[in-house]
């Protein structure tokens, strides 16, 4: 799964991406993490409480500053309380996704990337708040980090272009 300006993701089953029965299967984005009438802006979705599009607007309110994700990981290492409650509150809204993703799949990991996602530790408070949240039977699940970073997404496109 990736966490950037949306949520991305797939599901790889048999070492074979799982495509579903019309070919879209793994919009992890868009399943239903809250109540209708808590939207935000149109129906409940993930990404609109997980994304880094996300955790960037809320920073936003408390710190107008707080222009992208660059901007905001400098003032929490600075030690700003108040950026570090929002970065909690955002790591418990991706957690609580990853939590439902858990119970359906029961996979053996789950791979998380996006830029955001290399911050220090921050991979690791999500596995922690997520197993926090999961039934003690899935405990052994592992969170990792995607190895290629922020980078998987072009190295795909370009493997794509280059069959």
């Amino acid at each position: 799964m990736t966490f950037g300006t949306g949520i991305g993701g797939a599901i790889v089953l048999n070492r074979q991406i799982y495509k579903g029965a019309d070919g879209v299967a793994a919009e992890f984005g868009h399943i239903l993490t809250h109540p209708l009438s808590d939207a935000v802006e149109g129906l409940p979705f993930y990404e609109k409480y997980a994304s880094t599009t996300a955790l960037v607007k809320m920073a936003q309110q408390a710190d107008p500053e707080c222009i992208d994700g660059k901007v905001l990981f400098d003032k929490i290492h600075k030690g700003d309380e108040a950026l570090k409650q929002i970065l909690d509150s955002w790591v418990t809204e991706v957690s609580v996704g990853l939590a439902s993703i858990i119970h359906i799949f029961n996979p053996s990991a789950i791979i998380i990337g996006g830029g955001v996602m290399e911050q220090e530790d921050l991979v690791q408070r999500v596995e922690e708040r997520t197993k926090s949240l999961i039934m003690e039977s899935f405990a052994g699940v592992r969170i990792v980090k995607a190895s290629l970073g922020n980078k998987a997404g072009l190295l795909g496109a370009s493997a794509l272009f280059a069959h």
